[in-house]
């Protein structure tokens, strides 16, 4: 006769061994479930490749201390961060008008004027070319009169104000005002050769990591710049296929130091743009290195 002792230990190592078996099982069954419910997508050799998933940037340009600029929906929107509002500063009707599609814009220091840029052509990491035009933010309506040239390699605004220097053809321009003439600041830029305000493949790829030589002083009254003079280096070239209905391509030179070769011979120089005149040519000003430092 089995005593109630041993009736119990029965029974607990016949439920031990039924949850031994029963929850392994259990939750096999909930992986296998949880498996098929899960909605995520899976990231595939081919989204790699493809670059499917890419991070979202919020492009942004501060005004003022307090005031930024955005694009949404083709307009331009200006939030304030001081009371947390957006409200909207060039709608994309003035776009639509404009008749082409806009690459970049920048807005004068002073609110009154915006550079649209288009017809954007890349040239080497950071150079390029591109058509601009200035839209009156008072009027509402674009400057007409003593347009900016196709093709210009450089443009920036003054610090403060509202002037204008960009480069055309390795040489320098300065507009005080966007709706009158330009004033020529270099006569020298050749292409390939000497370059004013731009840099050369060099310095724009070793040096600078830019493409910009122009510099104004916080005032907006003095543009320093460098000229870079590629006359002694020698030339690489090589073959490019600029187009896929050519049947032959074009060659390609490029001022290009080695190691042991001539390197561009550079200068500095500084200009006030406040005493342009449009009787005489601008005055540039070379400024020269320290002897310390040309000795080293």
């Amino acid at each position: 006769m089995k005593t109630p002792w041993k009736v119990l230990l029965g029974l607990l190592g016949a439920a031990a061994l039924v949850t031994i078996i029963t929850v392994p099982v259990v939750l096999l069954n909930k992986g296998t479930d949880d498996a098929t419910a899960d909605s995520r997508k899976t990231y595939t050799l081919t989204d790699y490749l493809k670059n499917t998933y890419r991070l979202k940037l919020y492009s942004l340009r501060w005004i003022s201390d307090h005031e930024y600029l955005y694009k949404q929906e083709n307009n331009i929107l200006v939030f304030n961060a001081e009371y947390g509002n957006s409200s909207v500063f060039l709608e994309n009707s003035t776009f639509d008008e404009f008749g082409h599609s806009i690459n970049d814009y920048s807005i004068s220091p002073d609110g009154q004027f915006i550079l649209l840029e288009y017809n954007y052509v890349k040239q080497w990491r950071h150079s390029y070319t591109a058509s601009y035009d200035i839209y009156d933010l008072n009027k509402r309506q674009l400057i007409t009169e003593e347009r900016i040239p196709n093709n210009t390699q450089w443009v920036t605004w003054s610090p403060v104000g509202h002037k204008l220097a960009y480069v055309w053809n390795n040489d320098i321009y300065v507009k005080i005002e966007p709706n009158l003439p330009s004033y020529r600041i270099t006569w020298t830029g050749k292409e390939d050769i000497i370059y004013n305000g731009i840099t050369d493949w060099v310095y724009e790829e070793e040096v600078f990591s830019a493409y910009s030589a122009l510099w104004w002083s916080p005032n907006g009254t003095f543009l320093a710049y460098a000229q870079f003079n590629d006359t002694e280096v020698p030339l690489i070239e090589y073959s490019f296929y600029s187009d896929e209905s050519l049947q032959y391509p074009k060659t390609v030179r490029v001022p290009y130091p080695k190691a042991g070769a001539v390197n561009p011979t550079v200068k500095f120089f500084v200009v006030n743009t406040d005493s342009l005149s449009s009787v005489t040519n601008a005055t540039s000003i070379q400024i020269t290195a320290p002897a310390s430092m040309l000795i080293g």
